[in-house]
Parts: structure tokens; sequence; C-alpha cells
């Protein structure tokens, strides 16, 4: 079963195979919506510090929203991402 490690959080869960990066952690009573302000950020952007190899390829939405450059740093869309390894995070603050 694949570790994520959520950095900020100092928190590290286990996920299903395959599982959807941002359902999995909800599983865990863990969001990746942050809060700017007093408001929820409707943007489950994540950083990947650790294990990019270890997540689906990013999907067209993700290339849409995040643009290429963002990907290629390490963002990524929780909802779009399958966990298929170890994986280090940042979720939004």
């Amino acid at each position: 079963m694949p570790k994520v490690l959520v950095q900020n959080e100092a928190l590290e869960v286990e996920l299903e195979d395959n599982e959807n990066l941002r359902d999995g952690l909800a599983r865990h009573k863990l969001s990746v919506y942050g809060n700017w302000f007093g408001k929820v950020v409707r943007n489950d952007k994540v950083l990947v510090i650790e294990g990019r190899d270890n997540l689906s390829v990013p999907s067209n939405k993700e290339v849409r929203k995040l643009g290429e450059e963002a990907i290629a740093v390490g963002y990524r869309l929780g909802s779009e991402c399958q966990v298929t390894g170890d994986v280090q995070i940042h979720t939004q603050p």
C-alpha cells in the first residue's frame, strides 16, 4: 500500500494502490483544499516533494488548469492523481 507523507501536516497515511489522492486523503480526514483569509480555496493543488513517478501521468485537465511549467516543478491536482507508490506532498495552507 502506498504511503503519502503530508509534510505540512506532519502526517503519513496509507492509500490503496491506484487510489485517487484527494479521495484517499479525505478518507483519512485530511483535505487538499486550502484556506485563504477565511475562504476555502476551490483548488486542490498540491506540491509533490518526492515520488512524482509514483503518481499517474498528468491529465489534460491538469495541464490546462496548472500549465506545463507548474507541473514540471511538481504541482499536481489531487483530484486528478492516482497514487501508485510512496509520495511526499505539501498541501495548500
